[in-house]
């Protein structure tokens, strides 16, 4: 009889271990559903306190700003190595209106722009004008700076002094290098209304050294700025060729990502403080001072 009691051993065994794997499947299946509603809560949740762009800013107690310190008085570098302009100003009341502190990332014009597409910058402040392409691509602010004269406004053709009788009409330019800022309402400019070869530099100071070195032979710029290069650098010259400027509107822009609506509103906000105080009019005089300081004629 001892082989009858070790089968039924056997089978009560094998029952209470079948009896086991049920309640521990109907267990795994309960808490599997229990973590399923977890995690689709926490998602929501998630979702649901995402912060927008203003708020980040104001979280992380810090606004980032693309800046291409090399289009004086607007933002530059003084005799201290220090970046300052007009724009720089610009940026801190921004800040300050904000409750932040401002932490300048300098760069390439072009690059100033990208970094703002891909999160590296918070906004753009480097005296950007408006065109039609940067209103399809970013939000753009309220203009600012509209009574100097800002990189929409006026723009001309550097040249070499020597070449001044031989280049004074567009047509001139035919077949010739024109350099101009990537990016920047120059290269578009020159593009469109000369029959010049276009020739992309990441600076001006880059474009100014392919003219005097005759890899080139001009340099579109705003007017301010080849009037203050024609100045402090020998044998430059400003050409009489006749640049159009659309003028929908006057004035520079702070650019945003697309979409960023809440920091569009809240900038927009202070630049209309800013031109109903003439506060921009003030850090551009002031500007103007600290270039002259650091070698830069401007001819104001």
């Amino acid at each position: 009889m001892e082989w009858y009691r070790d089968v039924n051993r056997l089978f009560t065994g094998m029952i209470f271990f079948y009896y086991f794997l049920i309640k521990r499947r109907i267990l795994m299946k309960k808490l599997l559903i229990i973590l399923s509603f977890l995690l689709l809560v926490s998602c929501g949740s998630k979702q649901e306190t995402k912060m927008n762009k203003l708020e980040q800013i104001k979280d992380k107690g810090e606004i980032v700003v693309s800046v291409s310190p090399d289009y004086a008085p607007m933002e530059f570098i003084d005799k201290d190595n220090n970046v300052v302009g007009s724009d720089i100003e610009l940026s801190k009341y921004i800040a300050e209106k904000l409750g932040v502190e401002l932490k300048l990332e300098t760069m390439d014009f072009s690059a100033a722009l990208t970094a703002v597409d891909f999160d590296k910058a918070d906004i753009g402040v480097s005296g950007f004008g408006w065109t039609k392409d940067r209103e399809e691509n970013y939000d753009l602010s309220i203009t600012y700076n509209v009574e100097q004269g800002s990189e929409s406004t006026c723009n001309a053709i550097l040249i070499r002094e020597e070449d001044k009788d031989t280049l004074k009409t567009l047509d001139d330019f035919a077949g010739k290098k024109v350099a101009a800022q990537a990016n920047s309402i120059q290269e578009e400019i020159a593009s469109k209304q000369t029959k010049a070869t276009i020739e992309k530099v990441s600076t001006i100071d880059q474009g100014i050294l392919e003219l005097t070195s005759k890899k080139v032979d001009g340099l579109t710029l705003s007017c301010v700025v080849a009037e203050g290069y024609a100045k402090s650098v020998d044998g430059l010259y400003i050409s009489e060729a006749p640049l159009e400027t659309d003028t929908t509107k006057i004035g520079n822009v702070v650019v945003i990502k697309k979409g960023d609506t809440e920091l569009l509103d809240e900038i927009n906000a202070i630049i209309s403080e800013v031109n109903e105080k003439k506060l921009y009019e003030k850090w551009y005089d002031e500007a103007i001072g600290k270039a002259k300081e650091a070698g830069i004629d401007l001819g104001e």
